[in-house]
């Protein structure tokens, strides 16, 4: 199974993203792949070591700030996080999207 993870969302992004992936991985089957999606140069700089087989990175050039809406964001910017990890799921390259916060911008 593949997950999508929004790498740049959240309080201390990208690093908490990463640090909960990488312990995701501990005790999950060995099946499950994660896919870190946003800036791939800030991600890759918060491992400390190789970027393990299990977890990948989908690189977006835009972002998405608190006060953006749902629309705004659809409409104004398609390559974040959000849209592109929705496509990702709606293009059956991934099983599911955990985005921070996902509630509070739609």
């Amino acid at each position: 199974m593949k997950f999508v993870l929004d790498a740049m969302g959240g309080d201390n992004a990208p690093n908490a993203a990463v640090q909960g992936a990488l312990k995701a991985l501990t005790v999950t089957p060995v099946d499950v792949h994660l896919i870190l999606i946003g800036d791939k140069n800030g991600i890759t700089e918060e491992f400390s070591c190789s970027i393990p087989d299990r977890i990948s990175i989908h690189h977006t050039t835009q972002t998405v700030e608190m006060h953006d809406s749902g629309v705004t964001v659809i409409k104004k910017r398609p390559d974040s996080p959000i849209v592109q990890g929705i496509r990702l799921v709606k293009d059956s390259k991934a099983d599911g999207l955990s985005v921070p916060d996902i509630r509070e911008r739609l």
